[in-house]
């Protein structure tokens, strides 16, 4: 028995001696193609993940002969046609070194050239993750992480979102926070980290507060205050003919206004979280109401006595109805269907007449210069009873005119005339 486990050990003496004799053999016929036929230049060996890319400058041969050697295995050859090649299968964290030879006509290798390379760890990836993830409080989230390494999850707020290490996300409490997500590094791949954002919603939102204001006769301006967490607000406005509200316009996150045309009009806000195929929406907000240049001006009007306007407290009527008042209004009626509004410049030479719809727009306008002489046969010429609105407006227009023409004591003399 002792014989016969000493005969398998000579045998496998003998095969390895043969084997380091046949080593030696192959690295010195390589270094003996470093000869001056052929000389490979710019060999280069780059790792890209379990393999090696070898490359260098082309030359003008049959080919080339590439031999690897890693530690104490026997080298592997590689022939190819090209100047470059990739070696295949290697080790991680190991070193190899790559010999590359011309091959001349006859088939022997001519003009060697030799490099080392150690391989390093790969760069390990996170996969499977979106940059955020939301839902409401009482959600709970499935995250389907992959990597190489064994992967844990930590939250950034335990008491806003709770993550376990299977990937599953527990929402907790309306609020934001930070997930963060590691891999751990193994043999061939150093750890990883990545991090998502997590958004939890509340069940109910606050009614926002609204408001309207004139910016102009034009336009007008609602604005509401935002409210945390809303995705989007949903502005309606009431249906005069059915006195339900309608979807009018809609704002986006973070939104706090929106213009209008002006118009008469009642509004209200509501503030909306759409997250996946689930809706919250907060009470409506009071409403706010807007009214035209047209109505604004009749409000003015109804609540002075036209006898008592004056270039004071006709300001606000002259910027309602869009027009630079030669100077300011001196009149304003209402005639059932228009607002008739007369100017005349301090001077009594010129003047305008204008009648505005309901919503402010002029429907007609009468404008004129004055002189005393022709005024003052105007004024006789016209009828002592006059139905019509605009044209008692016009005689008015006149005779502020024939005011500022005359003298104190013509003055006082035309009035007379005026009232009789």
């Amino acid at each position: 028995m002792r014989n016969i486990s000493l005969k398998y050990i000579v045998i496998a003496i003998a095969l390895f001696s043969v084997l380091i004799a046949g080593s030696i053999l192959l690295l010195v016929n390589l270094y003996l193609y470093d000869d001056n036929e052929y000389k490979i230049t710019g060999l280069k060996l780059e790792q890209d993940g379990f393999s090696i890319k070898a490359s260098w400058n082309e030359e003008e041969c049959s080919g080339y002969r590439v031999f690897v050697m890693h530690g104490a295995e026997r080298p592997v050859e590689i022939n190819t046609d090209t100047n470059s090649c990739r070696i295949t299968g290697v080790e991680i964290g190991s070193g190899y070194k790559v010999l590359v030879a011309a091959v001349t006509e006859d088939g022997t290798a001519s003009g060697a050239t030799k490099k080392k390379i150690t391989t390093r760890k790969l760069d390990q990836e996170i996969s499977g993750l979106d940059e955020a993830y939301e839902g409401f409080e009482g959600d709970i989230l499935k995250l389907k992480a992959e990597a190489e390494g064994e992967i844990s999850f930590v939250s950034g707020k335990e008491a806003v979102a709770e993550a376990g290490n299977d990937g599953t996300i527990e929402l907790k409490k309306s609020g934001s926070t930070k997930l963060k997500i590691r891999a751990s590094g193994n043999e061939n791949y150093d750890s990883a980290r990545a991090e998502v954002a997590i958004t939890v919603y509340p069940d109910t939102l606050d009614k926002p507060d609204l408001t309207a204001e004139v910016k102009s006769d034009t336009e007008a301006e609602l604005s509401w205050s935002t409210t945390d967490y809303a995705t989007k607000y949903i502005i309606s406005k009431k249906n005069p003919a059915t006195g339900k509200f309608e979807k009018f316009k809609t704002a986006k996150r973070g939104e706090s206004s929106v213009t209008l045309v002006r118009d008469h009009a009642v509004y209200n806000v509501k503030a909306v979280i759409e997250s996946g195929d689930r809706k919250v929406e907060s009470p409506s907000s009071d409403d706010a109401e807007v009214i035209s240049a047209g109505e604004e001006a009749a409000s003015y009007a109804s609540s002075h006595d036209i006898k008592t306007l004056n270039s004071s407290n006709m300001d606000k009527v002259a910027m309602i109805q869009r027009q630079g008042a030669i100077d300011v209004p001196q009149s304003m009626c209402f005639n059932g269907s228009e607002y008739i509004v007369t100017y005349v410049n301090q001077g009594g030479t010129a003047g305008v007449l204008q009648a505005f719809d309901r919503d402010g727009n002029i429907t007609r306008s009468r404008s004129m210069s004055f002189s005393f002489p022709g005024l003052l046969q105007e004024l006789h010429t016209m009828k002592a009873t006059i139905n019509s609105t605009f044209q008692r407006a016009t005689k008015y227009m006149f005779a502020t005119a024939a005011s500022r023409l005359k003298s104190s004591s013509e003055r006082k003399r035309d009035i007379i005339t005026l009232r009789t």
